[in-house]
C-alpha cells in the first residue's frame, strides 16, 4: 500500500475529551490567564528603532561614518530639531562576530550602554567588528562613549552651519 492510497481523514474518536474539574489540582498555585511575562519590555521613549528601507537609504546617503576601535557608527543628525524628537538606533552585527548568542549578547550590551549615554538626536547605525565580542563591558562603554562624542561634535557642526559637506 503506497502513500497515494492512504486516507487523509482522521478516524472519529471513541470517547469525548476529558476536561478536568476545577478543583483537580487544588495544591497548584493558580495564576491569571493572559499573556506571559516574557518578551521585551515596552520602550521607554528615550531611544526608538530605525526601521524601513527608506530610512536606511537616507542614512546611507546623508550619514557620516565614524569608528572607534572595534565599533563603527553611521550617524545622520536630525536637522528638523523637533522638541519631542528622540534618537533612532539600528544595529548591524554580522555573523563574523560569532554565533547568534554572541551577537545578541553584544547587541544587548551596546543597547544598555546607549541608554546610559546622552545621545544627540539623529539616526544611528551601529556595527561591530568580530573582536568586539571579546571586549569587556567597560571597554565597550569607552568605545561607545568615543563614538557618541564624535557624533555629538558632528551634530553641533551641522546645526551651527560650519559643516562643509
Amino acid at each position: 500500500m503506497g502513500e497515494a492510497h492512504l486516507s487523509t481523514e482522521q478516524s472519529p474518536s471513541g470517547e469525548e475529551a476529558r476536561i478536568p474539574s476545577a478543583d483537580e489540582h487544588s495544591r497548584r498555585a493558580r495564576r491569571a490567564e493572559g499573556a506571559s511575562g516574557r518578551g521585551p519590555s515596552p520602550a521607554v521613549g528615550l531611544i526608538r528603532g530605525l526601521r524601513g528601507r527608506g530610512e536606511f537609504r537616507r542614512l546611507r546617503a546623508e550619514g557620516r561614518r565614524w569608528s572607534a576601535g572595534d565599533l563603527w557608527c553611521v550617524f545622520r543628525p536630525d536637522e528638523d530639531g523637533a522638541v519631542d524628537a528622540s534618537p533612532r538606533v539600528a544595529f548591524a552585527i554580522g555573523r563574523s562576530v560569532g554565533n547568534a548568542a554572541a551577537r545578541n549578547l553584544l547587541r544587548r550590551r551596546l543597547r544598555e550602554i546607549l541608554r546610559s549615554l546622552p545621545l544627540p538626536v539623529g539616526d544611528y547605525l551601529i556595527g561591530a567588528h568580530p573582536a568586539a565580542a571579546t571586549r569587556s563591558f567597560e571597554e565597550l562603554r569607552q568605545l561607545m562613549t568615543t563614538l557618541v562624542d564624535r557624533c555629538g561634535t558632528q551634530s553641533l557642526r551641522v546645526r551651527d552651519g560650519r559643516e562643509a559637506n
